[in-house]
Formats: structure tokens, C-alpha cells, sequence
């Protein structure tokens, strides 16, 4: 069925690698009522204001039409809305939360339809499926939970942040005024296979998302020490010089990235022009990719074998 097979350990293994810069710490915005049943212990959240993704401009893509239309011919899709939810129309905020190391995780849905006649439709065709590992309950007249059962049964009993201090804690890192947002701390399972030492320092991550109008994104990673920030940063800073008549002068500008103590934050916006200009710099489908650029000279003093260790002189 179109929802109760979200794969929420792909979900939140996806929001934990991106890392991000955002602004407050409350639990307010789109998800605020829906965030009041995350998971207990849950690792990670991301929350998507589907109302305002809808409303976006980018819907009236051609290209996204053509997805969109596919989408609605889907057998699940189709299955959702004979049972009463149309995820075009009655879906309000999606927020996905749990923890992908334990393929333990829901989705709490909120919009505009019954809660309980999609949630008896959800039960009837898991049954027929014989399928005992997923659960699907009602929190609210307009709300309901899907997703793993154990999950399901903690989202059901409310605890909310409270319940999972690992979420709570992140929450400084990302900006929940936006149209997506998630936070997390980052699964060893993913630590272990960094190919910088100073990545497999991360502790935790955040970003925003929005395209209301034009394109705002903003990251914001956390490291153990201030060297990996700033050795992080340096490697990037490395690779700038080569955007340079590649990518147009105002986008370059735009791109703001700055290590403060053991954080590191990355932050693009640009308006509907700037966007427009970056979109048309994209290969047709099917076109050949640029060639890849050449590894930066780390930057001074910082050799990526190793976080804050000064780089070997060079062979005379």
C-alpha cells in the first residue's frame, strides 16, 4: 500500500548525511502538533510542509508535471485515495522520525481527512497482506501513525522531544520556518564509512529547505573538535577557485561557508533568476556529465590523513 511501506531506514539514513545551518530552537512551524508524537528515542526527524511544497512554484515545472501525473497513476496512490487520503489534497505535514540503525521509525501524517476510515482501510489491506511487522493508529480526528509496530506504540503514547533528548538536543541546527527541515544525530553505520577522517568526527547535523520562491538552503554539521570544522572547510575552500567561470559570479557570491567552534555551515540562496540561470546550466537527460575535477591542495597546515595534524613538508 501506497504509505505503510515507507522505508524509514532509507528516510532517515538520508536526512542524517546531509549536514546544515539553522536559526531557533523551538518546536514551533508546520509540524509542531505532529511532532508532539515522534517516536521515543527516535535518532532523527525530518518534517516537510507539504501544503507549501504544492503551492510552490517549481510545481508548474513541466518536468515535475509529468512526475506528478505518474505519481497519480501509481496502484498505492490509487489505493490511498479510494481509501480517503489523497496525498495531493488532504495532506497537510509529513514528519518521519525514529531510528534507522534499529529499522525502527514512523511517519506521522496530518491533513485534512479521517484519521480513523484511513487507518481501518491501512489495517484491512496489511492484514490481507499478512504483514506483522507494520502498524498504523490513530492520534487525532486529522492524524495517524504508520510505520514500524514498536514505533507506532511509543508515537501513540505522546512522549514527544521529551522522549527522545537526542532529537531535542539537534534542534538548534536546522530552521523549522522552512518547507523541509530535519535534524539528527549521525548512525555509526554511516561514521564508519566517512573517507575523511574529519567526517567520521561527526556528532551531529541539520538543514533547511525552501523553494517557495527561488532557492534557500542552509546546512549546519557539528564535529567533535573545532579542527574538523575548520579542516572541512579548508577542502572546500580548495575546491571554489575552480568554480570560477564555470558558475556564474552572483551564485558563487551567494554561496556563504563559515566554521564557527566545531560547527561548519554551509548556506545558498538565490532568487527566481539565479535559479533559472542554474538550472539551464544542467546536461539534457541522458548528456555526458563535466569532467570531474582535480582533488584541492588542502589547505595550509591541514593534511586530511589526519584531523588538526600539520601536513608533511614537501620533497625538495
Amino acid at each position: 500500500m501506497f504509505l505503510h511501506k515507507i522505508e524509514m531506514k532509507k528516510a532517515l539514513l538520508a536526512l542524517s548525511t546531509v549536514s546544515l545551518l539553522a536559526c531557533g530552537g523551538s518546536t514551533g512551524g508546520a509540524g509542531s502538533d505532529a511532532m508532539k508524537f515522534i517516536p521515543e528515542n527516535s535518532k532523527g526527524v525530518m518534517v516537510i510542509d507539504v501544503k507549501k511544497a504544492i503551492a510552490s512554484p517549481v510545481m508548474s515545472d513541466d518536468r515535475v508535471k509529468t512526475e506528478i501525473a505518474k505519481m497519480k497513476e501509481d496502484k498505492g496512490y490509487k489505493e490511498m485515495v479510494a481509501a480517503g487520503l489523497d496525498p495531493w489534497t488532504n495532506l497537510n505535514v509529513v514528519v518521519l522520525a525514529g531510528d534507522p540503525a534499529k529499522k525502527y521509525g514512523a511517519a506521522i501524517l496530518s491533513g485534512t481527512f479521517d484519521a480513523a476510515k484511513v487507518a481501518d482501510a491501512m489495517k484491512k489491506k496489511m492484514a490481507e497482506e499478512k504483514d506483522d511487522t507494520t502498524a498504523c493508529e490513530v492520534l487525532g480526528a486529522n492524524m495517524l501513525a504508520v510505520g514500524s509496530k514498536e514505533a507506532v506504540a511509543s508515537a501513540k503514547a505522546g512522549k514527544g522531544l521529551d522522549g527522545s533528548p537526542d532529537v531535542k538536543g539537534m534542534l538548534s541546527l536546522a530552521d523549522n520556518s522552512k518547507m523541509i527541515f530535519a535534524v539528527g544525530v549521525i548512525p555509526a553505520e554511516i561514521l564508519k564509512d566517512m573517507p575523511l577522517p574529519q567526517l567520521a568526527n561527526l556528532k551531529g547535523a541539520g538543514f533547511s529547505l525552501d523553494f517557495s520562491s527561488g532557492f534557500d538552503m542552509k546546512a549546519l554539521a557539528r564535529f567533535a573538535a573545532e579542527a574538523d570544522a575548520t579542516g572541512i572547510k579548508g577542502m572546500i575552500d580548495g575546491f571554489l577557485p575552480m568554480a570560477k567561470g564555470q558558475v556564474p559570479d552572483d551564485i558563487m557570491a551567494a554561496l556563504k561557508i563559515e566554521a564557527k567552534g566545531a560547527d561548519l555551515s554551509v548556506g545558498l540562496t538565490l532568487n527566481a533568476d539565479q535559479l533559472k540561470k542554474l538550472e539551464a546550466m544542467a546536461p539534457p537527460a541522458g548528456a555526458a556529465g563535466p569532467e570531474p575535477m582535480p582533488m584541492p591542495t588542502p589547505a595550509p597546515g591541514m593534511d586530511p590523513a589526519a584531523p588538526g595534524a600539520a601536513s608533511a613538508p614537501a620533497a625538495p
